[in-house]
């Protein structure tokens, strides 16, 4: 097996739970997220909800204005399996951006 260290998502989330990142489909593969980022860019609180693999991981945690929270994964070996996704939406769209960072093994 070969081990991708890689950007896995970053952008803007919107007002809908939307797919931000989909683990590669090959067999046996799966991913590693390592770190989480989330900035909060607006003036006024905003909720985020975070699902992996179909599992709440974060459900409509506050994120105080102007404010970032970083999340370390890699002691949680958190693992997502090939072909699961990652989701996520903020409660105000363009509000909020975000970074993951992990490892793919495929």
């Amino acid at each position: 097996m070969t081990l991708i260290r890689k950007r896995l998502a970053k952008g803007t989330l919107t007002d809908t739970l939307s797919i931000i990142y989909t683990a590669p489909v090959t067999s046996g593969s799966y991913t590693l997220p390592t770190g989480l980022w989330i900035c909060n860019k607006s003036n006024s609180d905003t909720t985020v909800t975070i699902k992996i693999a179909g599992t709440e991981i974060i459900f409509e945690h506050i994120i105080e204005a102007n404010d970032s929270l970083a999340i370390n994964l890699k002691e949680a070996n958190v693992l997502i399996e090939a072909g699961e996704t990652l989701e996520a939406k903020a409660s105000v769209i363009d509000s909020i951006t975000y970074y993951i960072s992990g490892v793919e093994v495929v």
